[in-house]
């Protein structure tokens, strides 16, 4: 079954999902442009189709859209961050594609005129995503521009066997909290040909608990471009659950901010706990990374007390920055089997750092065929 929107309206659009789901799946194509939309419902057996120059364009008042805070995520964000364009919970077989575009108009949920030399200034009102998925499975996202989210981009949270390919995310530089690709608590992932550019993170490994074990694991990332502000690739937090068995390549990284950050500060501590990740099996290979800050970063602070952080591999990786690589753990965590190897370090401008790789608190930390070239 097909069902082509021709028309600027959201309702037809929501209308036209719940037929064709009703009557067992097909396709809802997008030929038009939809302005002003709130909040769409994705639901199991449905392929949202849009068009090339077709744009889905959200709301820039943040009251049109709805709640969306289902229980199966437990109370995992604020109330404040519950909003988003497209939302699915619990479906099966869905998928979004075609070259068209999911937008939101992201700057008007900031003070464009408070600049801070970095960002604009983040009001108190709420701030929507693109998309969120919870507990989706069978997920396919492909080829769509998804264009300046004023919060993350896509967040998949608890699905399975899913794809990402050839996916486009645009998002203001100066709009924090505009990550790109943020894959939490989700089994059996491929995120391929993407081309990411935020001000936060562009790709993201998540487990945040829930009132149940969260495990992220058997990610796999490839020939993505990326650009952030703040850093490329982010992994964990401290009270995150378990990730592990994933793995990135094939990646250039042009980022003003950090390249690989895997950062356990004390202040992204959930109230009542001193930590809890377990991360492991982690792979960085085939990968060139010119950064403006620290082009790998892994670190926890004192105080902070995770279950482990083991088996990480850095392979085939080359390099620029003036800033060093930092790897180290605490006084609770250390970090332990860490190899890098086949690594091109090129040092863009003088270092004021003791060292151009710095390594504390780390057990088992290998380096093989690591070339410096320094100023």
């Amino acid at each position: 079954m097909e069902i082509k929107i021709t028309q600027d309206s959201y309702q037809a659009l929501q209308q036209a999902i719940n037929e064709v789901s009703a009557n067992g799946g097909g396709r809802v194509s997008v030929e038009c442009s939809i302005n002003n939309a709130h909040t769409i419902y994705l639901k199991s057996n449905v392929e949202l189709h849009i068009a090339h120059n077709a744009v889905i364009t959200g709301s820039a008042d943040h009251r049109d859209y709805d709640d969306f805070n289902p229980p199966e995520l437990c109370g995992i964000k604020p109330e404040k961050y519950n909003h988003t364009l497209i939302a699915a919970v619990n479906a099966g077989n869905i998928a979004i594609t075609g070259s068209g575009t999911l937008a939101i108009p992201g700057a008007k949920f900031y003070d464009e005129s408070t600049f801070n030399g970095r960002f604009f200034a983040k009001p108190a009102t709420p701030r929507p995503r693109i998309l969120h998925l919870v507990d989706c499975s069978d997920v396919l996202l492909s080829d769509t521009l998804y264009k300046d989210a004023p919060c993350w981009t896509i967040w998949l949270s608890g699905c399975n066997r899913v794809t990402l390919k050839g996916l486009r995310v645009e998002g203001d530089q100066r709009m924090i909290n505009n990550d790109g690709i943020d894959i939490d608590g989700c089994r059996d992932v491929t995120v391929s040909d993407c081309r990411v550019k935020t001000c936060d993170d562009c790709l993201i490994l998540r487990a945040m608990p829930r009132d149940k074990e969260v495990v992220c694991e058997n990610v796999v990332f490839t020939n993505c471009l990326l650009s952030s502000a703040c850093q490329g690739i982010r992994i964990g937090c401290p009270s995150d659950d378990i990730i592990r068995n994933c793995r990135f390549s094939n990646m250039v990284l042009d980022c003003p901010g950090n390249g690989i950050n895997i950062d356990n500060p004390v202040r992204y501590l959930k109230e009542g706990c001193n930590g809890k990740l377990d991360l492991s099996n982690i792979t960085f290979a085939h990968m060139t990374i010119n950064s403006g800050w620290l082009p790998i970063r892994l670190g926890v602070d004192d105080g902070v007390k995770l279950r482990s952080i083991r088996n990480l591999v850095f392979d085939d990786i080359i390099m620029q920055s003036s800033y060093p690589c930092d790897f180290h753990g605490s006084a609770e965590t250390t970090p332990e089997n860490i190899t890098l190897r086949n690594i091109k370090y090129i040092q863009t401008a003088p270092n004021e750092r003791e060292s151009n790789f710095i390594v504390r608190k780390c057990r088992r930390f290998r380096m093989e065929n690591v070339e410096l070239d320094t100023m």
